[in-house]
């Protein structure tokens, strides 16, 4: 089972300059993705990508002239992480925007993974992950369905740094995010056959949340599957 996060929403004007901090959503837009996230949970993908898809197309028109990179931030440490990126880099020809673009493309792209359209998921993750570097939601989301179309070796980038961005977060979302990724990256592990990086990582996991069932099970997988080690 997918972890859901339902993200919260400010419902602020909507904002599009380039500012200090993070862009708001308007209160029409958080209300759409309220529903988006209902669907969501209440096991309809399919009906979720008929409000997506307008949303997407009108993010389209406001921005088809735009030739910045475009970021989406959640919150004003997000925003402050791409000004700072830009800093470093001398790159400063960029657009922080709201996060209602991402959302969106996030959005749509677990919709269709929930349907099993999965290769038709991932561009639209890809996207939301190249608009949104820094989420670990998304990132996991993305190597998610990597793992579901058996790419190892885009699956398992995308959740160690799905794992490097969910150590910025506070509390209990950083345990759920982390455990998430620590678990996509351990799986992954175990297909490539590196049992005991698989097996150090589920034990990483484990010790972040001791009620780690997931982890629990996988561990004991390992136990049983190992290969047996030669004797020299």
């Amino acid at each position: 089972m997918r972890i859901l996060l339902a993200l919260l929403l400010a419902a602020a004007p909507a904002s599009t300059a380039m500012a200090q901090g993070a862009p708001q959503l308007s209160s029409d837009r958080v209300n759409d993705f309220q529903i988006v996230i209902g669907m969501l949970q209440g096991g309809k993908a399919a009906d979720s990508i008929d409000i997506l898809d307008p949303i997407l197309a009108d993010y389209e028109r406001n921005y088809v002239d735009e030739k910045r990179t475009l970021y989406c931030a959640e919150d004003d440490d997000e925003a402050q992480l791409y000004e700072d990126a830009g800093k470093a880099s001398g790159k400063t020809d960029y657009l922080v925007i709201d996060q209602g673009w991402c959302f969106a493309l996030w959005a749509k792209g677990y919709a269709l993974v929930d349907i099993h359209k999965i290769g038709e998921a991932v561009p639209y993750l890809e996207r939301a992950v190249a608009m949104a570097p820094y989420r670990a939601q998304y990132l996991s989301e993305l190597g998610n369905a990597y793992q579901e179309l058996k790419q190892w070796d885009k699956a398992l980038p995308a959740f160690t740094r799905a794992a490097e961005s969910a150590q910025r977060l506070p509390g209990q979302r950083r345990v759920n995010m982390l455990g998430r990724a620590w678990r996509g990256m351990g799986f992954t592990l175990i297909e490539l056959g590196r049992w005991d990086e698989a097996e150090a990582v589920f034990n990483q996991a484990l010790e972040l949340n001791p009620n780690d069932e997931k982890a629990k099970n996988e561990l004991a997988y390992i136990a049983q599957n190992r290969p047996k080690r030669r004797a020299k």
